[in-house]
């Protein structure tokens, strides 16, 4: 099914009709999408509407230059006030509609928290700034640079602008902004990561623009799908894993043989089906959404899809399934895409199915209110749960919200906040509140242990369960979301703190005294885990979930407005 005509999906809007429901038919249209609402509520569902109709023909959220919120710094710097009428100017930050004022009678607690994880932000991008601009990412023990992935054009400025502008950091945003105006040039022969280079680079060059409408931003942003593009030249549409920028040289990484990886075959369509919106150009969501039509034809048994499959005939080749390390994203997209792109049923359907799959088939509930979502080697069970996995309550949390039935949108919620405990419970069993990476749960003692061998409890300052207590706080004002929330960050403060920046932690099931840094600021940490705690504390309205959605990097698109 998904099966797409062309360049057709792209053509001016149509008034809305009403299409064939085409379930029984194997050729099922994935992405026949129409107006979706915003405010869509657990009542009502999307009519189906005539197939043609796609994300570039939807009328997004326009955006308007209003009152900077309290954390706007002073006044602006001089040398940016000479700007001739009617010319852009980047340094003018332009805010989305729906970021608000906080409400004067804010407690000062919440305000006080907010301000304390900005300033964190302010002395992690700092270290960065000082010692690694234009670089991958800051060591923030040692001073030195971590440059990968796309080497001196700015990984940590990509994957944080859109925080800066979140945040109200407009002298970080307008140095950011300059440094790529200046370096950000992807007319190179650099070998990249199709799936990281896609998540941070193109991602937040994507939410930035839509942020600011600076031209220069879409303009990276256009040049960069189109140098990931020949990663797409396969039988099966799958990428390649690897791809030299500015040629038709791809690659896959070689413990793989021959296969790609389920997360990195499924984390492209939210970036590229937006695009196309962006540019009217279809040549990048009809690209990223071959490969949903390759695994829908080919869709196995189990309904949940194996880790990895080969990249030219579609062929599972593993059995193993989960939704941890190589799979994550994918799950998570299929409802995103669904909600940015205005669809009716056809990606609904699919995910509330592998949603009820994963319950089904990984679901392990160690006790009345906590959910361990595990894993399947050989067809059996393991009761191991990666943080990446932690994500997984934010999906089920926001997918509640978008099904007409009343029963599972409860259910799922129940899932959501069953993750959403046993993530927390992954903070509780380390001396300095900081989690393991990966997790098992001992039946027969009843408790949780880390996962790796030899008791190894790596801390990567990982954003997904903070993800998930960011959600779960916006859809049910629990103020213990809150306060899972700000002990993390107090721990983060205590423990990772350093000179240039914050650093991950090698092992972290050590007392405290005996932690030791394993000295690289992670690009995501000032992307996803200082801006989701950050919206932890910040008003409801602030950045909508009615309003936008998250990529797998937390960078905010905005999405279609409600049906007229």
């Amino acid at each position: 099914m998904f099966a797409l005509k062309g360049r057709e999906i792209l053509k001016k809007r149509r008034g809305r009709q009403h299409v064939i429901a085409g379930f029984a038919v194997l050729t099922f249209l994935f992405v026949g999408v129409a107006l979706f609402s915003l405010l869509y509520s657990r009542e009502a569902s999307a009519p189906p509407v005539k197939p043609g109709y796609f994300p570039p023909t939807v009328k997004f959220q326009e955006y308007t230059e209003i009152e900077m919120h309290e954390n706007q710094e002073g006044e602006r710097d001089k040398d940016y006030e000479d700007w001739s009428p009617g010319e852009f100017n980047p340094y003018t930050v332009k805010i989305p509609n729906v970021v608000v004022v906080p409400p004067k009678n804010e407690d000062k607690d919440t305000k006080m928290k907010r301000e304390a994880i900005r300033n964190a932000f302010i002395h992690a991008y700092g270290g960065y700034e000082k010692k690694c601009m234009g670089a991958g990412e800051v060591k923030p023990v040692s001073g030195q640079c971590n440059d990968w992935l796309v080497k001196g054009m700015g990984l940590s400025i990509m994957d944080s602008l859109d925080t800066m502008l979140i945040m109200g950091l407009d002298k970080q945003y307008r140095r950011g902004r300059d440094y790529l105006a200046e370096h950000l040039d992807w007319n190179t022969t650099i070998n990249v990561s199709v799936f990281e280079t896609n998540i941070r680079c193109l991602g937040g060059l994507l939410s930035s623009y839509a942020f600011t409408k600076d031209p220069l931003l879409l303009r990276k942003a256009t040049e960069l799908a189109k140098a990931l593009l020949p990663a797409f030249d396969t039988p099966t549409g799958f990428p390649y894993t690897w791809v030299v920028l500015g040629t038709n040289k791809t690659s896959l990484s070689q413990w793989t043989h021959g296969s790609v990886i389920l997360s990195e075959l499924g984390t492209m369509q939210l970036e590229f089906l937006y695009l196309s919106h962006l540019t009217g150009d279809p040549i990048y969501g009809e690209t990223a959404i071959r490969a949903y039509e390759t695994l829908y034809k080919n869709k196995p048994s189990s309904t949940l899809y194996p880790l990895m499959t080969d990249i030219m005939t579609g062929r599972y080749t593993t059995d193993t399934l989960g939704i941890g390390a190589l799979a994550d994203s994918f799950y998570e997209y299929i409802l995103k895409v669904w909600l940015l792109s205005g669809s009716s049923n056809a990606f609904g359907d699919w995910y509330f199915e592998e949603a009820e799959a994963i319950i089904d088939k990984l679901g392990v509930w160690i006790d009345a209110e906590t959910l361990l979502i595990g894993e399947i080697l050989s067809d059996n069970l393991r009761p191991k749960m990666d943080h990446l996995a932690c994500f997984s309550g934010a999906m089920f949390a926001l997918g509640s919200r978008y099904t007409p039935d009343r029963k599972v949108a409860e259910n799922h919620m129940k899932y959501a906040t069953g993750i959403a405990n046993f993530c927390r419970k992954m903070y509780e069993m380390t001396p300095s509140g900081l989690p393991c990476d990966s997790v098992k749960y001992n039946k027969h003692k009843g408790t949780l242990e880390p996962a790796e061998e030899e008791n190894w409890c790596y801390y990567q300052m990982r954003p997904e369960a903070v993800e998930t207590w960011f959600y779960m706080w916006r859809l049910t004002n629990d103020s213990k979301y809150r306060d899972w929330g700000w002990e993390f960050f107090l721990s983060i403060e205590k423990h990772t703190r350093a000179r240039l920046g914050y650093t991950g932690i090698r092992d972290a099931s050590l007392q405290p005294e005996d932690l030791e840094p394993d000295d690289i600021q992670q690009s995501y940490f000032l992307a996803e885990t200082l801006k989701y705690l950050y919206l932890l504390f910040s008003p409801s309205e602030f950045l909508s979930l009615n309003q936008f959605v998250f990529n797998t990097e937390a960078h905010p698109f905005p999405l279609p407005m409600k049906r007229i």
